[in-house]
């Protein structure tokens, strides 16, 4: 039985504690409207695939949606810890693929921790 949004969130078991992290390439449109896709398209590559390769580590994280740009990921309540050791290794990813002339590109990282309403998929439940 489908559960309502209405009936999700006034239930007291919609609502969790969660650390969400916000990962988003910066002035990535002026990369775009400045280069061929051919000269940019490499380097999205190399970052998606950089966080679905970091995120693994952490178990307690997963990535949720991607953005365009950027990346929205969750972690459970009990390991916040988990999401800011992420966003470090992610940035120590970036500054060696820069050193290594790898990429060009920069990611600014935002996190939040607090209640969330968790809404659960109908066909999963």
């Amino acid at each position: 039985m489908a559960v309502s949004l209405d009936e999700t969130f006034h239930s007291p078991d919609s609502r969790v504690h969660r650390t969400v992290v916000a990962i988003d390439l910066t002035n990535s449109t002026q990369l775009k409207q400045e280069r061929d896709e051919s000269s940019w398209l490499p380097s999205y590559a190399w970052f998606y695939q950089t966080l679905m390769d970091t995120i693994s580590v952490y178990h307690s994280g997963s990535i949720v949606k991607y953005l365009g740009d950027g990346a929205m990921a969750v972690f459970d309540e009990d390991n916040p810890h988990d999401a800011i050791n992420w966003a470090i290794s992610l940035q120590e990813q970036f500054a060696k693929a820069r050193e290594a002339k790898r990429i060009s590109l920069m990611c600014s990282i935002g996190m939040a921790f607090g209640e969330m309403v968790h809404f659960l998929d109908p066909q999963n439940t």
